[in-house]
């Protein structure tokens, strides 16, 4: 398989990629699999890892790790409770199919204009499962829609199933950075309520991306006990992806003390479109898998599928008050809010844009009963989006050294980051504003997004982003500010 002499993938505009639904792999032969790669992993750097489902909040709504359909949120917050996935590694040669893989994946993604696909997913665990089926649109605009609903469900005790929406519409409006979250209940004698949720922030990204985003920074990582292979899924080539990773889970008896223990990633990625059509996450408390089918790229999309006006009717209520702490802005508005000069990116990858700047508040803030919002101890944060087809890098930036709930997740101790994601890399950045500080790099325990942090006496900065560690590194060298 070649590409295009313009770089571009080797497909047609408009192309189809119909995927059929096949039995999913049981879950003992998953895990017999990834017992000769788990072996290769370190025992050694396995430390315990504490919960940080404290730390969701923000970070789902800031920087882009948004759940896209309040069911499939409960999927996420449940993998965040563990310790979402992450890659041992131990350094040594890049195994040769994992990095062609994880290439095609890249050129996929920041070649795209549109996607469109249904999809299934199913998420089990010892007390509960539930299917549920529905679409995925998204643009380059950073636009994102997803339409889901609930198939069927086992509930565990003490978890009503009336509390699960029978549909939910999850809407991104990229360049108007706004959110609209749609929920469809079950009412009485058979009627519908129906309960929406509005807010702003600068990404709007649902389950596959994040679980692809696992994906590819797993294999572009190429840490030891990956196991690649060529395939045909729905009478396509492909490549069938075994990623061993660890997580954490909580101790019986113990609200904080956590164990580290084995599990894996399953993917099979579709040649010649370079997108994955099946991930699957087994954990030993939780297994959940995303489908796709109807696999279509570079498709004009209808604008009215990114529409966050909120829905119509006596019986549509709002469940939530927008707080304020996320203000699309200009970049001298935000360094207003800030109280300091953005820093200037010398550098990005190929093909990157700047798409947003914002003024996001990190800290405390109170509403009674539904009136202004006030603002407690924090500080305004200055966050700058760019985008590059359907990838996005994003950068924070506050001022002075890291304080607050956000900052205490990427600057901590070195052995408090390395507790909380076993991909940590320490990096001495060499060039630039930050000359000299030592940041870390990792994959990214959050939804498999990478990430970048560094700190100096005058900023602090976090990159996330679909990138590479040598291009975050690259990108905290390329800053500068003006007299400093």
């Amino acid at each position: 398989m070649s590409d295009r002499e313009d770089g571009r993938p080797d497909r047609e505009l408009g192309e189809v990629l119909r995927c059929t639904v096949e039995p999913p792999m049981a879950r003992d032969d998953l895990v017999t699999r990834l017992e000769a790669g788990i072996e290769e992993i370190d025992r050694e750097e396995q430390l315990p890892v504490r919960p940080h489902h404290w730390f969701g909040g923000w970070t789902r709504r800031r920087t882009g790790l948004a759940s896209a359909a309040a069911l499939a949120a409960a999927v996420v917050a449940a993998l965040t409770l563990f310790g979402l996935p992450r890659n041992e590694h131990r350094g040594g040669p890049a195994p040769a199919l994992a990095a062609e893989v994880a290439r095609r994946m890249a050129m996929a993604a920041s070649t795209a204009t549109t996607l469109r696909a249904a999809y299934e997913m199913t998420a089990a665990s010892s007390s509960e499962t539930y299917t549920q089926q529905g679409t995925i649109v998204c643009d380059s605009s950073g636009n994102y829609r997803d339409d889901s609903t609930l198939i069927a469900a086992t509930t565990g005790a003490g978890v009503p199933e009336s509390d699960r929406p029978v549909r939910t519409v999850s809407v991104h409006a990229g360049p108007a950075c706004e959110d609209l979250v749609v929920s469809y209940w079950r009412g009485k004698n058979g009627s519908q309520d129906v309960s929406y949720m509005r807010w702003s922030s600068s990404d709007g990204l649902g389950e596959y991306h994040c679980y692809a985003s696992l994906v590819r920074a797993a294999l572009a990582d190429s840490a030891p006990g990956i196991a690649v292979t060529s395939t045909t899924y729905a009478g396509r080539p492909a490549w069938e992806a075994t990623i061993p990773i660890v997580v954490s889970i909580p101790s019986e008896g113990s609200p904080t003390a956590v164990s580290p223990a084995r599990a894996g990633v399953h993917a099979i990625v579709d040649q010649q479109t370079g997108f994955a059509v099946v991930t699957r996450v087994t954990t030993p408390v939780l297994t959940v898998e995303y489908r796709l089918s109807d696999l279509r790229i570079d498709e004009p999309l209808a604008p009215e599928l990114f529409s966050t006006d909120p829905p119509r009717g006596d019986n549509a209520r709002l469940d939530n008050v927008d707080d304020g702490t996320y203000r699309l802005s200009t970049p001298a508005a935000a360094e207003r809010s800030m109280g300091a000069p953005l820093p200037s990116v010398g550098w990005l990858p190929d093909g990157y844009r700047q798409t947003s700047v914002a003024a996001v508040w990190d800290g405390d803030t109170n509403s009674e009963n539904g009136g202004q919002v006030t603002f407690g101890e924090g500080a305004w944060v200055a966050e700058v989006v760019y985008r590059r087809g359907l990838d996005t890098i994003t950068m924070c930036v506050l001022p002075g050294p890291p304080n607050g709930i956000f900052w205490a997740r990427f600057f901590a101790s070195t052995e408090e980051i390395r507790s909380s994601d076993t991909s940590v890399r320490a990096v001495t950045i060499s060039d630039g504003l930050f000359a000299g500080a030592q940041g870390h790099t990792a994959l990214g325990s959050l939804g498999g997004i990478p990430w970048l942090a560094v700190s100096n006496h005058a900023y602090s900065v976090v990159i996330t982003g679909e990138a590479s560690r040598d291009e975050l590194e690259a990108i905290a060298e390329s800053l500068t500010v003006e007299g400093r």
